[in-house]
């Protein structure tokens, strides 16, 4: 029986009618009850933005808004569905409001979206009104259950990725829909008349956890971490203190219609949660003076700490630097002015950046100063001395296992790999930032149709070639699809709309090739207009380094991913984390490993591998020289004959 229909009405969880004398006898009344629900947890990050994890922020937010009810209200119970970094089902969040008589639910989330410029808060409701339009929040929220090995039996059949398994909640509507509503609308006011926040109104979805609660119920989506400016206000204490304000006011008068909203004695500060500790709540300490905002210039970055005074700063005095993830952000001077900036520019010889200033406007002139302070200028002592090189290094042949040695051995090396593949020690790397320009498609290359008598996408060969030996490990395996400015929105919207060819959702996670300052031939940084440094994507070598600025180093941290198959776009017909393969590097004892092609003939204009100054390298077809092109090994065949496929 569902349990929307067997709860009685909180009236009647206050009075016993005695039938048999036909005397009202009342009960003590028992504690006013509210579950807070923290989104996501453990192995389910939920949404992921440059510099924060849904589930963090969730934890935060719900720890904190806690915290201000028990001070202001010490009667009420406040249950949590999570304290830590773990991962709850969403049958057990809902199951965790029903066991404890809940009179209120609250669900904490924070949004996202393939379109960066959305922005907002908005709060939902159990309901199917406007289905369509927020069909793919649910779905997002929903496909959480596939993380439970028995969600099909737990969940009645129920398909997250199904549109027929919705048809359901038309006829499931919570018998405590005015007052979800009620309280909706008051979280929204807070949000719009207190905080200031976009208003995206109240809304109705299918969201499971909703369905299965036996009170008023509302799932918060706090706004949208996939929006840069969003994020960073989520991610801050003001933002923070801001969001649970404003629910904490709105759950002040669900609780005590009418009277005054208590003023807390103090405000609240939740310290970040890690796996191993719960969040622990502090009394915050005075509030300082708003800083003044101040621009320094990155002028390296670096996995390691360097000490003071190293030969690496070149003389440069008061450098300072800032943790990011994984890396060490070095940066020079602290610009308030034009001049402090022209300053620290000026040490590392780019203060023309500054040339046209003047001309700007106000807000273009803060915005061409805080992108000099998010660029890297690392970077430049590489085309410097790229520029100083003359010609590449010593190039000799490079040794590879070839076919008979490959084929005594395949069934070895099929089972080493597919070994791997079970263990989810291997993930695969997709580097798809270009445009189908020259294939006549003005969209992403992974869009274009190659097939003859009925559609086939270049993304849907590459799917479908991950999902075989998917199938073939018994389990999916993690996929990062690397894009780019220009194709990053369409990308994500194409492979959404297909519904990734029937690979877990999950399991794809998307990352920004990062941006690099493009230089002319004098060496020096170009402007692309008068308030605005000209940028290039950093070339597919630096794919890791986007990577872990995508924090998705904690991925393969915490998955224990020891091996990446990285492939290109362009080959629809490579096999994505083949065992063979895999096992073979594996085997060999390398820590990497190239598939590679025989050339047609001497003059096939295709980069081949070789080893220059005894590393692996690709030396290009317009590299070669004759001497090169007509060296043989000591079987007698070509040297240089192996030719690269970026797999």
């Amino acid at each position: 029986m569902n349990n929307n229909v067997c709860r009685i009405s909180m009236a009647a969880k206050r009075i016993f009618f005695s039938m048999l004398l036909g005397v009202a006898i009342s009960l003590p009344m028992h504690a006013f009850t509210v579950v807070i629900d923290p989104g996501h947890g453990g192995d389910d990050p939920g949404a992921i933005g440059r510099i924060a994890r849904e589930k963090t922020l969730n934890l935060n937010a719900a720890l904190q808004l806690g915290e201000m009810i028990k001070e202001a209200y010490p009667e009420v119970d406040v249950i949590f569905t999570r304290k830590t970094d773990v991962f709850i089902p969403l049958r057990t969040r809902a199951d965790i409001a029903n066991k404890n008589k809940a009179d209120l639910f609250i669900s904490i989330h924070a949004n996202a979206s393939d379109n960066r410029n959305a922005s907002g808060a908005e709060t939902f409701v159990l309901g199917t009104d406007r289905m369509e339009d927020n069909l793919d929040i649910a779905m997002r929220e929903n496909a959480v259950i596939k993380l439970e090995s028995d969600y099909q039996s737990s969940y009645e059949g129920f398909d997250p990725n199904s549109i027929d398994s919705y048809i359901m909640f038309d006829l499931l509507q919570s018998d405590y829909m005015n007052q979800s509503l009620q309280f909706a609308t008051m979280v929204q006011k807070q949000f719009v008349d207190s905080l200031k926040r976009g208003d995206r109104g109240v809304r109705q979805a299918a969201f499971l956890v909703l369905l299965r609660t036996a009170c008023p119920s509302v799932l918060v989506e706090m706004g949208f971490i996939s929006n840069r400016d969003e994020e960073r206000f989520l991610a801050s204490e003001e933002g923070r203190l801001g969001i649970t304000r404003s629910i904490f006011r709105a759950f002040s008068q669900f609780y005590r219609p009418g009277k005054a909203i208590p003023a807390l004695s103090s405000d609240t500060i939740v310290l970040p949660a890690t796996p191993e500790q719960p969040l622990i709540a502090q009394p915050k300490p005075a509030k300082p003076a708003k800083p003044s905002i101040t621009y320094k210039v990155q002028i390296f970055s670096t996995r390691s700490l360097i000490k003071k005074g190293d030969p690496t700063f070149k003389g440069l005095k008061e450098c300072t630097y800032k943790k990011d993830g994984v890396w060490y952000k070095y940066m020079y001077g602290e610009c308030k002015t034009y001049e402090e900036a022209k300053t620290a520019l000026a040490a590392i010889g780019e203060e023309q950046l500054l040339s046209r200033f003047d001309t700007l406007s106000c807000d273009g002139q803060k915005a061409l100063l805080r992108q000099i302070e998010e660029t890297d200028f690392s970077c430049l002592p590489l085309f410097a001395a790229r520029g100083r090189a003359a010609g590449r290094g010593a190039i000799a042949p490079i040794p590879a296992m070839q076919l008979p040695e490959i084929e005594a051995h395949a069934e070895e090396f099929r089972e080493q790999g597919l070994s791997s593949l079970r263990s989810g020690a291997c993930a695969a790397v997709l580097l798809a930032g270009g445009m189908g320009t020259r294939l006549g498609c003005s969209g992403p290359k992974g869009v274009v149709d190659i097939g003859l008598t009925h559609p086939v996408y270049i993304f849907q060969r590459l799917f479908e070639s991950i999902a075989e030996n998917a199938q073939a490990a018994g389990r999916p395996f993690h996929f990062f699809i690397m894009t780019s400015e220009k194709n990053d929105e369409e990308t994500r919207g194409f492979l959404r709309k297909h519904r990734f060819f029937g690979y877990p959702e999950e399991y794809v996670h998307f990352f920004r090739q990062e941006m690099a300052p493009a230089v002319g031939e004098d060496g020096h940084v170009l402007l692309e207009a008068p308030g605005r440094i000209a940028t290039s994507p950093n070339g597919n070598g630096g794919w890791f380094v986007s990577l872990l600025k995508a924090g998705f180093d904690r991925i393969l941290q915490d998955e224990q991913i020891s091996w990446l198959n990285v492939f290109s776009v362009d080959n629809v017909l490579q096999k994505i984390c083949d065992p063979v393969f895999l096992g073979a590097v594996i085997s060999s004892g390398c820590a990497s490993g190239s598939k590679v092609i025989r050339k047609a003939n001497r003059d096939e204009r295709v980069g081949v591998m070789c080893l220059e100054d005894g590393k692996p390298s690709v030396i290009e077809y317009y590299e070669m020289s004759e001497e090169l092109l007509d060296a043989k090994d000591a079987q007698g065949d070509p040297a240089y004959n192996f030719g690269v496929i970026l797999n």
